[in-house]
């Protein structure tokens, strides 16, 4: 919501290349599909991957109400079925792993290693299987975790500390 119709962003984009000018596709978010090849043929028949530098793509990420956000906005536009996709993976980890697995798998057929940048946030159960596919155009992400803010008293035993060895 708020952003240019795809059909104009893809518009511009065939205009910058016409042009000369460096560019990249950035296909996200990736929604659950049916077919993940017929997909992937989809897209890159919509881009001139030998004309972008990259191709970046992802699964939907997870913002706070956003997937629910998302298939009822699907629904409302009578998206059924991609609407129920949504939801039955964001409700089964198992489901979405395979998701985002069959969203790369099938982009990694179309669009060549050196060009293909697969943003996938991973985790200890399911990191050696992207790890594996690094070479073929995955970026692995890593989910943040919160620092623990020092207590008073540590934190000026650590600024004393830090101005002794300095």
């Amino acid at each position: 919501m708020g952003t240019a119709l795809v059909s104009k962003r893809l518009e511009a984009l065939r205009w910058l290349q016409d042009h000369g000018y460096r560019t990249y596709a950035m296909v996200c978010p990736i929604l659950p599909q049916t077919d993940y090849n017929a997909f992937a043929q989809e897209m890159i028949g919509a881009i001139d991957v030998a004309n972008c530098e990259h191709v970046w793509a992802e699964p939907i990420n997870v913002r706070g109400p956003s997937l629910t956000r998302t298939a009822a906005a699907l629904r409302a536009a009578g998206y059924e079925q991609q609407a129920a996709l949504l939801e039955r993976v964001s409700t089964d980890k198992a489901a979405w792993e395979l998701y985002a697995q069959a969203t790369f798998t099938a982009l990694a057929k179309v669009v060549p290693a050196d060009k293909l940048r697969f943003l996938q946030y991973v985790s200890g159960s399911n990191k050696p299987w992207w790890e594996a596919r690094k070479e073929q155009g995955v970026v692995m992400l890593e989910h943040a975790k919160p620092q623990k803010k020092a207590k008073p008293a540590e934190a000026a035993t650590e600024t004393s500390e830090a101005s002794t060895a300095a």
